[in-house]
């Protein structure tokens, strides 16, 4: 009985795109991107939707908000460091109840429900491109 003879074509372009797929979703590539642009995008959010109180630190919550990415985790915070030059309760204390006011004061659990949801289907868009479609 002969031997059926097989042949692969194209192996090395199945071989280097299987590469870049790959190469997107380790640090630095497409997928640590999504997720400096999403943290970016919550951060400006957070910033946005904060009170500017008139007693406090008259801006200084908003300005405490600090953004950190690394690799593929990042996180929108209080910088624990900030201070107000007017208020001496320091931003990372007031915030906390700030934010447990709830309504349009709470500008964390905002971010993540209004903002969270465009922002991680973006992300997960780039991805998805950067894997599927990778050249």
């Amino acid at each position: 009985m002969p031997i059926p003879q097989v042949t692969l074509e194209g192996i090395e372009e199945v071989q280097a795109r299987n590469q870049k797929r790959v190469a997107a979703l380790q640090p630095g590539g497409a997928a640590e991107e999504a997720v400096r642009d999403a943290i970016v995008s919550l951060h400006k959010y957070a910033v946005n939707i904060t009170h500017v109180g008139k007693y406090e630190g008259g801006g200084a919550l908003r300005a405490a908000h600090r953004m950190e990415v690394d690799g593929l985790e990042g996180q929108v915070y209080i910088d624990p460091g900030a201070r107000s030059p007017r208020g001496k309760t320091p931003p990372r204390e007031y915030g906390v109840y700030e934010n447990a006011r709830g309504g349009d004061h709470a500008f964390y659990d905002r971010t993540v429900a209004e903002e969270g949801p465009p922002v991680t289907a973006q992300a997960q868009q780039k991805i998805k491109e950067a894997v599927l479609y990778a050249q």
